[in-house]
């Protein structure tokens, strides 16, 4: 027997993936913000009318959620100002 008999060419199959390895950041975002039922009822609505200008609606209400969560998450996330040099003394 040679060896190139012996030896096999070919490489195991590598693991799969995990899921969230292949998430698109964007839709990460959106499952995070907490909008994903609104995003998906404007997905579907695309699906169906294959038209944009017909998910009006959908739309409005996703855009508010995500703008709803943006404007709460920078208001409970946002830091205090510190200052940037010590306050000189008052004369």
């Amino acid at each position: 027997m040679s060896t190139s008999q012996q030896h096999s060419t070919a490489s195991p199959p590598a693991p799969a993936p995990a899921a969230d390895d292949d998430e698109d950041p964007y839709i990460t975002r959106i499952k995070r913000s907490g909008c994903f039922p609104e995003h998906e009822r404007l997905q579907d609505c695309y699906y169906d009318k294959h038209d944009w200008r017909k998910c009006r609606d959908e739309m409005a209400l996703f855009r508010a959620c995500f703008a709803r969560q943006a404007s709460h998450s920078h208001l409970v996330a946002a830091p205090s100002p510190s200052p940037l040099s010590p306050s000189s003394p008052q004369q």
